[in-house]
């Protein structure tokens, strides 16, 4: 009969060369290990960028200018669906989260079939959103 392929992860151990498990003790310990000397070099590292700029910024003499504040844009209209041929739409229906299949108002619309509609156990009309665009409302 074959052995079972062990899936825990493991660690090598820096002082023997061996493999251990991370969830054990010496894995444990080597972990954190390397989680402090990784936060050890990652502050030594911002502080000497920090202070190269420092540097630079003093030895230069000239600030920089600040940028200049962009004029506030308008909102963009949206385009208006709510006319026959507005959007293509190939697909009937449409695949909901629970698996279930609810018709597609937009298709619907488009082959001029506006009957309520029954799916996820309640009944749906058609109805507009504000840019025109068809979608089905639950009573």
């Amino acid at each position: 009969m074959a052995k079972a392929k062990d899936t825990r992860r493991k660690v090598i151990n820096p002082e023997t060369g061996r493999k251990v498990y991370k969830t054990g003790v010496l894995g444990r310990k080597i972990c954190e290990a390397r989680k402090k000397k990784k936060e050890r070099e990652e502050k030594k590292n911002a502080s000497s960028v920090s202070k190269i700029k420092k540097t630079i910024k003093s030895m230069s003499g000239v600030q920089k200018k600040k940028k200049e504040t962009k004029e506030k844009k308008k909102p963009v209209r949206k385009t208006f669906y709510g006319y026959v041929g507005a959007a293509k739409r190939d697909q009937p229906c449409k695949m909901m989260k629970n698996g279930v299949c609810r018709p597609s108002a937009g298709y619907n619309y488009e082959i001029g079939n506006r009957e309520d509609v029954l799916y996820n156990g309640k009944w749906h009309y058609m109805g507009f959103t504000k840019d025109g665009s068809p979608k089905y409302f639950a009573y």
